[in-house]
């Protein structure tokens, strides 16, 4: 059996569930959503999430240097990431967001 190592293209676009008011249009597309640095590829949006043992902004230069294209940041959070050298968009709660960019990159 072998497996097609082909990632699956998106059904949807990410930037579709981005909160009301975020200007989109210098967004790039994305392959992935991820929200572990650890996972990210080159082309994948990182969502930095504010959790009880970690704060996902700290791991944002190491999305970057992984090939992330874009970062997703909690407001008051994440000082300084935005001269990491890609789009970084600020929302009011980023774990929200996380769920509705996933769902709008998979086109529900």
């Amino acid at each position: 059996m072998t497996t097609d190592p082909t990632p699956a293209k998106a059904r949807g676009d990410w930037r579709e569930g981005l909160p009301e008011g975020v200007a989109r249009d210098a967004l790039p597309g994305a392959r992935a959503i991820r929200f572990d640095s650890r996972d990210v590829q080159p082309g994948d949006v990182f969502v930095c999430i504010v959790g009880g043992q970690a704060d996902g902004h700290a791991y944002a230069p190491q999305a970057v240097e992984r090939g992330a294209v874009a970062l997703v940041a909690q407001d008051g959070h994440g000082d300084g990431i935005e001269a990491l050298g890609v789009p970084v968009v600020r929302v009011p709660d980023a774990r929200a967001t996380l769920a509705a960019v996933s769902a709008a990159h998979e086109g529900f």
